[in-house]
Parts: structure tokens; C-alpha cells; sequence
């Protein structure tokens, strides 16, 4: 029943995405040679960023089945517990996402970012210190600054880190790197859930969120250290 009521609400979205119109180009398109497809591979920042941008998506998916697991067999809550648990996580994207915005952009990219994947290693972390529902409402509510803090900062970074003309490619290389990492994810944290003491399993995947941000402080951001054009790309 549920899937039934989801199914007008798509139909929905998918009537009034029919509606937009695509912008005018702003110069003439054309194909990318595979030269130029592959000058990704050697520039250092964006394999840098897009490595760690796998360990955090690792880490950031164990939010949708991990954890309900955990919650479940562990901590023993029920399923409108753990449901609630999601609705928090829902409403405080939805209310927060604009002052998150503002917020990144006092503080910078290159510092949310890391700040996030510090956050969600904190917040996982504590997950296997708590006892109840309470407790992992708190955890709930960590992961989610952490996560409306990076998904900005994380775009914005893939912007900036892309030549010009190829910001459409390298931000298809990030979203490359968001499906390894959440796909990987939920075989990880329950491997990790079955291999050791399912407490001890949070700790071990909180290092992912260390990795993370070590990973993105490699990075050579545009703000910090002026970024050369890779060979293939056309001189001015």
C-alpha cells in the first residue's frame, strides 16, 4: 500500500520536470575526444577528491539500512521508533538546507567539507556507544548537519576543481564516485556488523569519515593553491 501512494506523487514530479525547458546554450556543443575524456587521470586533485569522496559515501549510506539494523537487533527498537528516526533526519534536511548553505559559505568550501566527514565519522562513531532510542536520536541528528554541510560544499568543490568546459564531466566523475561508494556501503557495514562486535563495527567504519576528510584536505582547492591547466587542455 505504501509503494501504491508513492506512485502518484512520482507521477507528479515526473509531469513537472516534463515542463521545463533546457537553457539556451551559452556556446556551440560538441563531442569530448576520449583524450580529453580520460585527462581526468592525471590530474591529482580530482583523484584525490573523488577517493575520498568513495570513503565517505561508504560511510554516509550506512544511514538507510545500517543503522535500521543495528537499531532492530541491538538496541531493539521497533519499527515506529526507527521510523521516526528517518522523519527527523527528513525534516531537518528540509528546514535546514538554506541556513546550511549560508553557513558554507562563511566558512568555505574546503572547510565544510571537511568538517562534514569529520562530523559523520563523530556521529557513527557515537553510534556504538548509545543505548536507546534517545541516544540514537542524538547520533540522528549529528549525521544530518553533517550531511546537509557536505553535499553543498562537495558540489561546490567538484565546480571548482573542474577546467573550464568540463565542469559536466567532472561532476559526472563525482556522481561515478557516489554510486562505488553507496554501493559498496551497505555490503561493508554488514560484513562489518557480522565479522566483530556490532558496537566495535561503528568505530571501524567512523575511520571511513577520517579517511574522508584527509582525503579532501589533499586536495588542491582553487581557494588555497591555483590549479594548472591539465596538459590537454587549450591555452588562452
Amino acid at each position: 500500500t505504501l509503494f501504491y501512494a508513492c506512485t502518484p506523487i512520482t507521477i507528479i514530479g515526473a509531469l513537472a520536470l516534463s515542463r521545463m525547458q533546457e537553457p539556451p546554450a551559452t556556446h556551440a556543443r560538441r563531442a569530448f575526444t576520449l583524450t580529453e575524456l580520460l585527462a581526468f587521470a592525471r590530474d591529482g586533485s580530482i583523484l584525490r577528491f573523488l577517493l575520498a569522496s568513495i570513503a565517505f559515501f561508504v560511510l554516509q549510506v550506512q544511514l538507510y539500512q545500517t543503522i535500521s539494523i543495528y537499531a532492530a537487533n541491538v538496541l531493539h527498537l521497533g519499527r515506529r521508533e526507527i521510523g521516526a528516526l528517518y522523519t527527523l533526519n527528513g525534516v531537518m534536511v528540509a528546514v535546514l538546507q538554506l541556513p546550511a548553505v549560508m553557513a558554507i559559505e562563511k566558512l568555505g568550501a574546503s572547510r565544510a567539507i571537511i568538517a562534514g566527514a569529520l562530523g559523520y565519522a563523530a556521529a557513527y562513531g557515537a553510534v556504538g556507544l548509545v543505548h536507546g532510542a534517545l541516544g540514537l536520536s542524538f547520533c540522528i541528528v549529528a549525521v544530518t548537519l553533517a550531511e546537509i554541510v557536505s553535499a553543498p560544499a562537495q558540489q561546490a568543490t567538484v565546480t571548482a576543481l573542474a577546467p573550464p568546459g568540463r565542469v559536466g564531466g567532472y561532476l559526472g566523475l563525482y556522481g561515478l564516485a557516489q554510486v562505488v561508494g553507496q554501493s559498496t556501503g551497505p555490503l561493508v557495514g554488514a560484513t562489518l556488523l557480522a565479522a566483530v562486535p556490532p558496537r566495535t563495527a561503528w568505530f571501524a567504519l567512523a575511520l571511513f569519515g577520517v579517511a574522508a576528510a584527509y582525503g579532501y584536505r589533499r586536495s588542491v582547492f582553487p581557494t588555497q593553491t591555483p590549479r594548472k591547466p591539465l596538459a590537454s587542455e587549450p591555452q588562452a
